[in-house]
């Protein structure tokens, strides 16, 4: 299964054998209404906050899907950025004012930005690896499985230890 944008489709159908691999199902941006609220909702649920947020809230939820233009990667990004910082605030949920301070920028907006630099340098708050890790992994807490987030197995402290054979001897 490939999932992805239009840019995508036109990559597999370059070729005729890249296109006789895949079929075609194309996935439609959401749209504002009862299905797309229960997305916040349930995302809301997975995030290792303690107090409730409403994100279904009409005005947060406006908020949300503008922002992510309808698309479900830009909503979940959103909220782990806000997640990060209502952990790191101790406020533990997520407002509208800091949605605001988050300074996301839409899809939309992006692909036609100006050089990186210029685009980094007006934002105020900007997003780290680091800060995407510690919100992975605080989720993962939350979920009890942080040793196999990223789907490698953290190996324990304990190492096996070995015994020497002498060389040229068979066991």
């Amino acid at each position: 299964m490939l999932i992805g944008e239009v840019a995508v489709y036109d990559f597999i159908n370059a070729t005729d054998e890249m296109a006789s691999r895949f079929e075609l199902c194309a996935v439609p941006r959401w749209r504002y209404g009862e299905e797309y609220l229960a997305l916040p909702d349930s995302l809301e649920a997975a995030l290792p906050l303690a107090k409730s947020s409403d994100l279904s809230e009409e005005e947060m939820a406006r908020k949300i899907f503008s922002l992510s233009e309808g698309l479900i990667g830009e909503v979940v990004a959103i909220l782990t950025k806000a997640a990060v910082v209502a952990v790191r605030s101790g406020a533990e949920c997520i407002s509208m004012a800091m949605i605001d301070r988050l300074g996301h920028i839409p899809l939309s907006a992006r692909r036609q930005a100006v050089p990186a630099t210029d685009a980094i340098s007006r934002r105020s708050w900007t997003f780290s690896t680091f800060d995407r890790a510690f919100a992975i992994r605080r989720l993962a807490r939350s979920l009890s499985c942080s040793h196999r987030v990223t789907g490698v197995k953290i190996p324990s402290r304990r190492r096996t230890e070995r015994k020497a054979t002498p060389a040229g001897s068979r066991t």
